[in-house]
């Protein structure tokens, strides 16, 4: 009773919210606070804002490498005025490694002074060049319209009066490469390349053509007669057993020699075919006298001597040396070492590669063996230079005989085609593609199924349209 009364006069006190809650239920001041649950137009915003940057790191990505490489293109190409013929080499194949913006900058180094860091801008171009053939056609084109370009812009800079033969012939063996890599291109299938692409390959066509007519103007004409240029389809068949000594005599041809410092021409005229001397009266008697020494110092003249082609020479020889009566008919000076000759039984093909024997003596043997076959002094003089030149000096050789007209070109050109230098076969090759000769074309047909070059066994394929062979 008392409890119930003390009940009804102290009633429970009502405890907070707070209070009645247990320790549990208290929130935990460390925990990290999570961001209200957004919806998805909120996501949708986070999702471009990441696309914009994005974007914009490519952007700036982008820039910096197409600017920056055209930049730093620009800074090597502005200092090479700057540096001496050794720096400047070295800074043409940094340049190259720019691709297709490098090649104007090459182009313009082909007119440089200095006649080696030309040939270094030239050997770049024409590596640049074989790297093409890989591209598609449409880039192809652009690249070789990139290197007219530049020639054209060479033409406009210096004038034709100022190159040098070895510009001009560096010139003409890349335009000429260019016209052949599209040489034919007509023929390609409708599948292959599109309208578009054909008109450009049209148009870096022609444009080659111009900017070497450009190059042919009359000022650097070699001969100091007036010539006229062959037609490469007129050249003489191979028929005969030689194609060097059944020429007539020709005009003056300017030969230029290689391994000079400058360019130097020495005009040499071609003389008869054959040395024109009196028969012996003791060759026809018919008595056989083996050939003996010569002592040093003594010259004998050239004699026709008759007999059977079957016959030895020993055979054919009547009488043994003798002291020429007279100096005004062609003497030889002959020694004892030619009496044994070894290159008598050898075509003039490999004789004439022997002019520059290192050792004296072969050189002298393998003349005087090209004189007895009839070999006039314009073709030994011509034959000497090819055989010791260089590389390029052959090339500028080549370009040489062509311009001036003194000599059948056919029979060299036929010898060069089996060059040990790659660059001299394909500068041949350029030169011969015109032709529609059936002797030309079964040559090329020759040297394609020996050819290692994958590059210019693909030229020589174009050439005879063989492209599915």
């Amino acid at each position: 009773m008392l409890s119930e009364r003390m009940a009804r006069h102290n009633p429970a006190m009502l405890t907070s919210p707070s209070e009645s809650l247990s320790t549990a239920d208290t929130p935990n001041p460390f925990s990290i606070a999570l961001p209200p649950a957004g919806g998805a137009k909120q996501r949708f915003v986070h999702a471009l804002q990441f696309l914009a940057i994005a974007a914009g790191v490519t952007a700036i990505w982008l820039l910096a490498t197409v600017y920056g490489k055209q930049y730093l293109l620009n800074q090597l190409v502005q200092e090479l005025p700057t540096l001496d013929a050794t720096e400047k080499s070295d800074r043409l194949m940094q340049i190259a490694g720019f691709g297709i913006e490098a090649i104007l900058p090459l182009s313009s180094s082909l007119m440089d002074d200095e006649d080696a860091v030309s040939e270094v801008a030239f050997g770049l171009l024409n590596q640049l060049q074989n790297d093409w053939t890989t591209l598609s056609p449409e880039l192809a084109a652009r690249s070789h319209q990139k290197l007219i370009e530049g020639i054209r812009a060479n033409l406009q800079t210096r004038t034709r009066a100022e190159w040098t033969s070895r510009q001009t012939a560096r010139s003409r063996s890349l335009l000429r490469q260019t016209m052949l890599e599209f040489a034919g291109t007509e023929t390609l299938g409708e599948s292959e390349v599109d309208e578009e692409v054909r008109q450009l390959i049209a148009s870096v066509s022609q444009s080659s053509r111009e900017t070497l007519t450009q190059l042919d103007q009359p000022t650097m004409t070699l001969a100091k007669t007036p010539v006229t240029t062959a037609d490469v389809n007129e050249m003489p068949s191979a028929d005969t057993e030689s194609m060097w000594t059944d020429w007539p005599p020709s005009r003056p041809v300017e030969i230029i020699r290689s391994g000079t410092s400058n360019t130097q021409a020495v005009q040499v005229r071609e003389t008869a075919t054959r040395l024109q001397t009196q028969p012996s009266n003791a060759s026809q008697q018919g008595s056989n006298v083996q050939l003996e020494s010569v002592p040093e110092g003594v010259t004998v003249p050239l004699t026709q001597v008759p007999g059977s082609p079957d016959a030895s020479l020993a055979q054919q020889l009547t009488e043994g040396p003798r002291l020429a009566k007279s100096t005004d008919g062609r003497v030889l000076r002959v020694n004892a070492e030619l009496t044994g000759s070894p290159f008598t039984a050898m075509d003039d093909q490999t004789i004439l590669q022997h002019l520059g024997n290192p050792n004296a003596s072969l050189a002298e043997q393998a003349r005087a063996e090209l004189i007895e076959r009839g070999f006039s002094k314009v073709q030994l003089e011509f034959g000497t230079a090819i055989a010791v030149a260089e590389p390029n000096d052959r090339i500028t050789l080549i370009d040489s005989m062509l311009q001036s007209g003194g000599l059948n070109a056919w029979p060299w050109l036929s010898m060069l085609l089996d060059d040990s230098d790659r660059h001299v076969r394909l500068h041949v090759i350029t030169i011969l593609a015109p032709s529609k000769n059936r002797t030309v074309q079964q040559r090329l047909h020759e040297r394609l199924k020996v050819e290692s070059d994958l590059h210019v066994a693909t030229k020589i394929r174009k050439v005879l349209d063989l492209r599915g062979n």
